[in-house]
């Protein structure tokens, strides 16, 4: 070939263009982000809209209704579902694969803002939201307090989010629990009847008052002023002095009608850790940045933060993603280590020469290094998929350049010079070489154009092993003829073992040839019997093939392996209308098992209620609800343990089981990262479709109640859930007028 002759001839040109290549690639790979997984845009979008007090059925006919109905109507639609319970709509529009969600988003928000005008004055502005993995949270902390219990919130937010969000890398910061703070106003219903005030007057005069006005602006020579009229309140005495109305002469004042406290809201969600009440930290990384970095830097900024506040604040980390993501890239770089060191060994051993041997480990790393330029300017990530596509890989590249130094081998033992030999060596088997690597590419190739959520992840492995194998053919074209060339000759190949020399080297290849020669006459001997016996040869060819055929049924099969990640996670509900302080009752029991009998339980953290942003729904598929509660523990480490994850959980099932009062019990030892990947979902799910609820509802009950009777079947849910009990005042309209 042309170019293996050009290279052959020009070794300084060649060796430039490698050096470049190999500069590109270690630049290339210094920038690029780690990440566990690619990065993953699901064609979903969810539309949140919140009622506040509305039940689930007129949540349902008064408003998902309406938007599943314009949303339908989206080009690129797949399918929508909808959730509507108390308070909050949720609509879940699929797309097929390839949608642009971007113009997506903008023709539902179009919709959107057509049926406007049909929906309840009352309700919220709809969300549109979509979910990609950079999204999700790359670290989960716990905080609880004594005596700071009240400004845990404040705490949380102003001394640890504020710093946190100033970490490069770090996209946002979210806070859940600890008392907030709430300026309360107690009307008293018989002094506002006997003033003759409403309880419109007084909402519509507060929001009338506490606004700061711009009034413009003033000049004063050569400067200019704006004017503002601040009016918003900064102290409860101010609130308290608000003037509501006259009363027969005399000015009537909030104070004189309610009582204004400055307290706390409600808690309708409570979290626990360790047993004590407090909050948890969401850390949320930047899309395309490096997990490992940010984690990093935020436990960094944690460490320098931490001594800074009260003494009885305690902060742990419940869960780091970056853990995960460096022991698994950490083993994977070990395999590929391994891989590479072992392959170099077993070329050493049958090649039996140093320099040949360093010839071909050489296109090792020049062909694995060189897809990390393609992945870079490709804008992926190193993350498990890669590093495995290379681990595939690492075994294949090898075999060109094993071809052509061993044709080049043979040509330097007929007699020819070495830059003849590596020219005329490497362009016999061109051919060859080059359909042995095509079909290996085709092989993989066709992966690219799998559809739908497998193409996320067997395009980057069929792309970077495809890159690889290429390269590997380049290399064998070019960098291994020109180093032969220079590095080969009958005195380097040992062709005759230099009979009489006591070097290592050459008694190796002494002895190694005596055991080759015995290998070679043993493999004469077998292709002589299988020659002589053609029916025997085929016909347990056959039987093998088919035995292996049968037994494929009995292998299992699955997504994605199951891994014990150290985490346990259950979650409990209670009869619908159970209130958050009966829940929380429930919970303090279940703490007390897990504790008494895990002895592995590094960290415990509790959820539990419904918070006001109702965003629960959407984060992990978790339904917040008054009368369920989430549980989130981390074990240690496998190997300070002697129990697995799901030993664990079936040794505290039957406890919790025992415990009166509980309607529903889900246990699971997924991370909630890779929950909120992959859904949150059970293994198995049926659906059912109908317009009948009610009768829906029988025959999912029927239907769970057979499953539940399987053997080996757990954890059965219904996702159908009645409403919560309601008091109903009908108003009789003639007495009322």
């Amino acid at each position: 070939m042309r170019i293996t002759e050009y290279c052959v001839k020009r070794p300084i040109f060649t060796a430039i263009i490698y050096v470049v290549l190999l500069i590109l690639s270690f630049i290339s790979l210094a920038k690029l982000p780690v990440d566990l997984m690619p990065e993953i845009t699901l064609p979903m979008l969810t539309v949140i809209t919140s009622y506040p007090g509305a039940n689930a059925q007129d949540i349902e006919t008064k408003i998902t209704k309406t938007i599943e109905d314009a949303v339908r109507t989206v080009p690129g639609i797949d399918s929508a579902e909808s959730t509507s319970k108390e308070g909050v709509s949720v609509v879940r529009a699929k797309f097929k694969w390839g949608t642009s969600l971007d113009t997506a988003s903008n023709d539902i928000r179009d919709r959107l803002e057509y049926i406007k005008s049909r929906l309840p004055e009352e309700a919220d502005s709809s969300r549109v939201i979509k979910f990609n993995t950079s999204a999700i949270p790359i670290l989960f902390m716990g905080a609880n307090a004594k005596e700071s219990y009240d400004r845990l919130n404040e705490i949380m937010e102003k001394d640890i989010a504020d710093n946190l969000r100033s970490v490069p890398g770090v996209g946002a910061v979210y806070v859940r629990g600890g008392r907030i703070r709430e300026i309360q106003v107690v009307l008293d219903i018989n002094k506002m009847n006997a003033y003759n005030i409403s309880l419109n007057q007084v909402t519509a005069k507060i929001q009338q008052e506490n606004v700061t006005t711009p009034a413009g602006s003033v000049y004063e020579g050569k400067k200019k002023y704006s004017l503002r009229v601040p009016g918003e309140y900064t102290t409860v005495a101010e609130l308290s002095r608000t003037l509501l109305a006259c009363y027969q002469g005399k000015p009537v004042y909030i104070s004189d009608i309610a009582e204004v406290k400055d307290d706390y809201q409600e808690a309708l969600k409570r979290i626990h850790v360790n047993q004590k009440s407090g909050g948890f930290i969401v850390v949320q990384k930047q899309s395309g940045v490096n997990t490992v970095t940010v984690s990093r830097g935020v436990r960094e900024k944690l460490a320098a933060i931490l001594p800074t506040l009260p003494k009885d604040i305690d902060v742990k980390i419940l869960m780091d993603n970056s853990d995960f993501i460096v022991n698994s890239i950490n083993s994977l770089k070990g395999s590929v280590y391994w891989g590479g060191i072992l392959v170099i060994l077993v070329l050493l051993f049958f090649l039996r020469n140093l320099r040949a041997s360093f010839i071909v480990a050489l296109e090792i790393p020049t062909s694995l290094l060189v897809a990390f330029i393609f992945v870079y300017f490709n804008g992926w990530t190193i993350n498990i998929l890669t590093l495995a596509s290379l681990a595939i890989a690492i075994g294949m590249v090898v075999d060109n350049a094993i071809v052509v130094i061993d044709n080049i081998y043979r040509h330097l033992s007929e007699g020819e010079r070495p830059q003849e030999a590596a020219i005329f060596g490497a362009a016999e088997i061109s051919a060859a070489i080059l359909g042995s690597t095509l079909t290996t590419v085709v092989i993989f190739l066709p992966l690219i154009f799998v559809g739908g959520f497998l193409q996320i992840y067997f395009k980057q492995l069929a792309y970077i092993v495809t890159i690889t194998l290429m390269s590997s053919l380049f290399v064998a074209y070019t960098l291994s003829p020109m180093l032969a060339g220079k590095m080969l000759s009958l005195k380097t190949l040992h062709i005759n073992g230099n009979a009489g020399s006591n070097k290592i080297a050459d008694r190796f290849f002494r002895w190694s040839e005596k055991w080759f020669e015995r290998l070679d006459e043993k493999y004469r001997q077998t292709l002589g019997w299988a020659l002589h016996n053609r029916k025997k040869v085929i016909g347990g060819a056959s039987a093998i093939f088919v035995i292996s055929l049968l037994m494929f049924p009995l292998v299992g099969t699955e997504f994605f392996p199951r891994e014990d990640q150290g985490f346990l996670q259950l979650r409990i509900e209670l009869p619908r209308g159970t209130n958050v302080d009966e829940t929380e009752k429930v919970v303090g029991k279940i703490e007390q098992i897990l504790q008494d009998e895990v002895k592995e339980l590094k960290m415990l953290m509790v959820d539990m209620g419904e918070s006001r942003e109702a965003m629960g729904s959407v984060q992990g598929g978790r339904k917040e609800l008054p009368n369920a509660a989430d549980f989130f523990g981390k074990l240690v480490p496998k190997e300070q343990r002697k129990r697995s994850d799901l030993e664990i959980i079936e040794a505290v099932r039957p406890k919790i089981e025992k415990i009166p009062g509980l309607s529903k019990i889900n246990f699971s030892s997924q991370d909630p990262m890779q929950q909120a990947i992959m859904g949150g979902g059970k293994a198995l799910t049926i659906e059912l479709y109908g317009d009948d609820l009610t009768k829906g509802a029988e025959l999912s009950d029927q239907i769970s109640g057979m499953m539940a009777k399987i053997t080996g079947v757990k954890d059965v849910e219904v996702s159908f859930e009645q409403g919560n009990p309601e008091i109903w005042v009908r108003v009789d309209r003639d007495k009322a007028t």
